[in-house]
């Protein structure tokens, strides 16, 4: 009886190993459901944009600063289509994520034929907008860039990148534009490789 007891013992033991090595795979992808992407942390110093005329969608009602060689377009998130690809890139600004969050939206995140950055993401990831079932609050993280952005989600090609605040009192110097040069940079150079 003891060995029958042992013998059972030991199955629900390796039943919750085998549980908790699953729970724990499935966590990490869950933390970065696209880890096939070429993820780049683009913090190097920026001066002026100066790459081509970018054509920029812009959602939400943030006063992007002007800058030369872009051209913004503000629209709404449902006037968007992921088969036309009139514009170089989408950028969702902060007052839309609650908008962008929503479930309908996770098709067309998945299957947009061109780049999509999120600007003010700082305290959570940018797969809240891309995987279905799941909230910015879900997607909660300390460590995540102030502006996310991918190109070609789901695909052998994906890329994605995170452009952080830097830490300290230089912080608050870093405007909306120096980050916005380094988005547009990225967006040049995509066409350029």
């Amino acid at each position: 009886m003891k060995n029958v007891l042992f013998i059972k013992e030991e199955h629900t033991l390796m039943r919750k190993l085998i549980t908790g090595v699953l729970f724990s795979v499935l966590l990490v992808g869950c933390g970065n459901p696209n880890f096939h992407s070429q993820e780049k942390n683009m913090n190097h110093q920026v001066g002026n944009y100066e790459g081509r005329i970018l054509e920029i969608a812009v959602i939400g009602d943030q006063e992007l600063p002007e800058i030369n060689n872009v051209k913004y377009e503000n629209i709404k998130l449902s006037a968007l289509d992921h088969n036309v690809s009139t514009f170089d890139a989408i950028i969702i600004t902060e007052s839309a994520f609650s908008e962008a969050d929503k479930e309908k939206y996770v098709p067309f995140f998945n299957t947009v034929k061109y780049p999509v950055f999120f600007f003010g993401t700082e305290g959570f990831m940018d797969f809240a907008f891309v995987s279905e079932n799941t909230t910015m609050e879900m997607a909660a993280n300390e460590e995540s860039g102030y502006v996310q952005g991918f190109n070609g989600r789901n695909t052998e090609d994906s890329i994605s990148w995170r452009f952080f605040l830097p830490d300290g009192p230089e912080k608050d110097e870093v405007k909306d534009k120096e980050l916005l040069v380094k988005v547009f940079n990225v967006i040049d150079g995509l066409k350029e490789s």
